[in-house]
């Protein structure tokens, strides 16, 4: 179905997304960064990870290791990093994002790691440049894979929790 409604729905999402990643690039490179809130939310994405990831507790204490906030804050305040640290997050959170993802989504997530890769080669990257394309993808992708789940959730219901037969 959808329509009319579906498409301003739509419209007004994107508007939002839109004014979301330009209050998360104001609170990075502003006058005034809101450290805080950009911590906020790095954790806000490692936490909806850990909800997509099944319930075992080695899996959440690997991504609590692999998604350090307290690490993540310290390169954010002082602006200063170890690319390594950078590779290291980006390779943990798409290693990760793969595994969960439904392999219709190989190539998206594929290209979005691709693009954060090629940023984490440019001359005197700062961690300001780093931080929002690389919350814009995580973010993102998690927002498919929840998407994904839900659909799969309705489709289950819908026909009556039985699996369909072989």
């Amino acid at each position: 179905g959808g329509g009319a409604m579906e498409d301003l729905r739509r419209q007004i999402e994107d508007n939002m997304k839109r004014a979301f990643w330009d209050m998360l690039e104001g609170a990075v490179k502003g006058d005034t960064p809101d450290n805080a809130w950009v911590v906020k939310l790095y954790a806000e994405q490692r936490d909806r990870l850990c909800a997509i990831t099944p319930n075992r507790q080695d899996l959440r204490e690997e991504i609590h290791r692999g998604l350090d906030v307290e690490l993540f804050e310290q390169m954010l305040v002082n602006k200063a990093f170890e690319r390594s640290d950078l590779e290291g997050i980006v390779a943990f959170t798409f290693s990760r994002l793969s595994s969960l993802c439904s392999p219709a989504r190989d190539g998206e997530i594929t290209a979005r790691r691709g693009e954060l890769d090629a940023l984490l080669r440019t001359e005197g990257l700062t961690f300001d440049a780093f931080v929002v394309p690389f919350l814009k993808a995580f973010h993102t992708t998690v927002d498919d894979i929840e998407g994904d789940i839900e659909k799969f959730k309705r489709h289950v219901s819908n026909s009556g929790g039985t699996t369909p037969n072989g």
